[in-house]
């Protein structure tokens, strides 16, 4: 545990958001140690599909759907890695997909040009016949294309000028839970 490092604000408030799942396509170590600052426990990672069991308890779990850094072997960065995502992590896909279709998500930075992400989201909408949970992201600097072509397929889009905005509006939104 390296305690001196001080991860973004925008880490720290999603460390300290009150949910058991996150799923995260970084490969790096930041969340994890914006998670472990925030709380005495460690969380689970999850880089491998045999390690979707059901969580024990009160476990806070961090996803990595493209691989850890630590192992090289999980992770998804190269055009040839892209295509073999769908047959080579299919649990986790579906796991996501699941997630995606029937609880309602918070997606920060997530890469909406990600030709994975699509792929989800797309057999995600295909699973419920009524407009479901909804999935809301938070992104920055969207071009208006892109922020039309998503929110015309039921994502919506909260458009920052940077990161540094997103804690206090999340922390608004805690008021209301």
């Amino acid at each position: 545990r390296n305690r001196s490092f001080r991860p973004a604000l925008v880490l720290k408030t999603i460390a300290g958001l009150p949910v058991r799942n996150i799923f995260t396509t970084n490969i790096d170590k930041l969340l994890e140690t914006a998670c472990r600052n925030d709380t005495s426990e460690d969380p689970v990672v999850v880089t491998r599909p045999q390690q979707l069991s059901c969580p024990n308890g009160n476990e806070r779990r961090i996803i990595k759907i493209h691989g850890d850094i630590d192992y090289p072997d999980t992770i998804v960065l190269t055009d040839e890695d892209y295509a073999r995502f769908p047959d080579k992590c299919a649990s986790m896909r579906m796991f996501f997909q699941g997630h995606l279709a029937f609880s309602t998500m918070l997606l920060i930075g997530f890469g909406l040009k990600d030709p994975n992400f699509s792929y989800i989201y797309a057999a995600a909408r295909g699973l419920v016949s009524e407009p479901g949970p909804r999935v809301i992201a938070l992104m920055t600097k969207q071009n208006d294309f892109e922020v039309k072509k998503w929110r015309a397929q039921g994502l919506s889009i909260n458009n920052f000028t940077n990161y540094d905005d997103v804690p206090a509006f999340l922390r608004q939104v805690l008021r209301y839970c």
